[in-house]
C-alpha cells in the first residue's frame, strides 16, 4: 500500500502509519483513518482505531518474531530527522509504504504485532 502526500485540499502529512496499517489489515488506504492529521495525538487515534476494530498492539522484539507472520516496524527514516513505519518480518523489511521503498535507515526501534482480542496465539 503506497501512502499519500496530497489530497483535493492540497499538502498532507506522509501517513506511512495508516498506509502499514491498511497493509496489515488487507483494507484500501481511505479504510484507515489518517493518523497523522491528529497531530501530537495520533497515537490516541490510532489505539481508539484497534480497539474499535477489537485489536491491540503488542510490543515484540526481533528474536520473537515467527515466520509468515507481517508486524508494523517504527525506526529512522532514510528521508530526515523522523520515525517511519514498514511492514516487517522475521527477515525484516516485506514493504514500505513510501514510494521510494528505502524501508528504514537502521533497525527498527520498536516492533509491533496486531492481535485480535480474545485470540490467544
Amino acid at each position: 500500500m503506497i501512502q499519500e502526500f496530497r489530497d483535493a485540499n492540497g499538502p498532507i502529512p506522509g501517513d506511512c502509519v495508516r498506509a502499514t496499517m491498511a497493509t496489515l489489515l488487507n483494507k484500501p488506504l481511505q479504510a484507515v483513518p489518517h493518523f497523522a492529521l491528529f497531530g501530537s495525538e495520533w497515537v490516541a487515534a490510532l489505539l481508539l482505531y484497534l480497539k474499535i476494530e477489537k485489536l491491540e498492539l503488542i510490543a515484540m522484539e526481533q528474536h520473537q518474531l515467527q515466520p509468515g507472520v507481517r508486524y508494523m516496524a517504527f525506526g529512522p527514516s532514510p528521508r530526515g530527522k523522523w520515525e517511519h513505519s514498514v511492514v516487517w518480518g522475521l527477515y525484516g523489511l516485506i514493504e514500505d509504504p513510501h514510494p521510494e521503498g528505502l524501508g528504514l535507515a537502521g533497525p527498527p526501534r520498536e516492533i509491533w504485532w496486531l492481535k485480535k482480542k480474545g485470540f490467544r496465539g
